[in-house]
């Protein structure tokens, strides 16, 4: 069963929209694919357990947790999303540790800008798996830098992703256990775990280990550190 989205506009007003009208009752589905309309904000629903702790929450939020929530043992939910749900806090934040925590989270892509046209708004595609197929590990994929400029717009270069996703390009492709997504604050976007070609050879030497400056520097501002 494919849940259809789809929202109908007439100047302001939505004339019909399938997100908010989640089907009746308890429906489940094999495959929700959808591209909600972003920045409209919404009530926060009952999905997932979450204690939102806003009234309010965005249209893809409630999107991603609702499709969650309705997937059967096998399905999966494809969905269009900003590029702040990748590491966002509040509402999102809430979900997107939920989610990862459970082993939702397939795949992440991050597309290029400028695809949509008439916006800028960067945006990246998020893969759901049902519970029963638990992930402990993300599939990354950074595809920024795949596109072509053609007139206004830029278009998307499938097959030169396609192939670098196939060789296992480790600057635009790697597969991050939960447990170091955990440990870095819930945190998706791909260039966090992403080999960017740098040719410094750093050797280690017998006694040492490579540790986060995070790890060892507290950063104080707006006030004298003792």
């Amino acid at each position: 069963t494919l849940f259809p989205y789809t929202t109908l506009f007439r100047s302001r007003d939505i004339l019909a929209d399938s997100c908010l009208k989640w089907g009746q009752g308890k429906k489940r589905y094999d495959l929700i694919v959808g591209f909600p309309p972003m920045g409209l904000k919404v009530p926060t629903p009952n999905s997932l357990g979450i204690e939102w702790k806003s009234r309010t929450i965005s249209m893809s939020d409630f999107f991603i947790s609702k499709g969650a929530d309705s997937l059967n043992p096998d399905g999966q939910l494809i969905a269009i999303a900003p590029l702040s749900f990748l590491n966002s806090d509040g509402p999102t934040g809430a979900l997107r540790r939920k989610l990862i925590d459970e082993g939702r989270i397939n795949t992440i892509i991050q597309l290029p800008a400028g695809l949509l046209y008439g916006s800028g708004l960067p945006v990246c595609v998020v893969i759901i798996n049902d519970e029963s197929q638990k992930c402990d590990a993300v599939c990354l994929i950074d595809a920024s830098e795949f596109s072509k400029k053609d007139r206004r717009l830029n278009i998307l270069q499938v097959d030169e992703l396609l192939q670098a996703i196939d060789d296992s390009n480790d600057n635009c492709v790697n597969v991050v256990s939960t447990h170091i997504i955990a440990k870095n604050d819930y945190k998706l976007l791909p260039s966090l775990y992403l080999s960017k070609g740098s040719d410094t050879v750093i050797n280690i030497p017998d006694g040492f280990k490579v540790v986060s400056l995070k790890d060892i520097v507290t950063v104080v501002r707006g006030s004298k550190c003792e």
